[in-house]
């Protein structure tokens, strides 16, 4: 979009989604919202991690089935998943060392 197709509430949007990386960047999460994907590619995800259906299934706590269904098109992830599997794709690490404490 150019900027000549914009109209001020889209500006309006664009200045407060600045504010909030700002203030997220001092430490202010007040007001911060997450973005939740609306699809994710969980069959590129694994791959990426290089484990086999049961594996990724294992390691992140999925139900096998899920995961199959998930990449096979049958059933599309429900949100918490979908924020998960977000998560793995960016901070794989993160999330084994956080669900190993559990």
């Amino acid at each position: 979009m150019t900027a000549e197709g914009m109209d001020s509430e889209d500006f309006e949007g664009m200045i407060a989604g600045l504010r909030d990386v700002a203030n997220w960047k001092k430490g202010k999460r007040d007001g911060f919202v997450a973005h939740v994907p609306s699809t994710v590619d969980v069959r590129a995800i694994r791959a990426a991690h290089n484990q086999t259906q049961e594996g990724f299934a294992r390691t992140y706590g999925f139900s096998i089935a899920s995961v199959r269904d998930w990449e096979q098109g049958r059933r599309q992830p429900e949100r918490a998943a979908r924020i998960l599997l977000a998560m793995i794709a960016k901070e794989p690490q993160t999330v084994k060392r956080v669900m190993e404490g559990l």
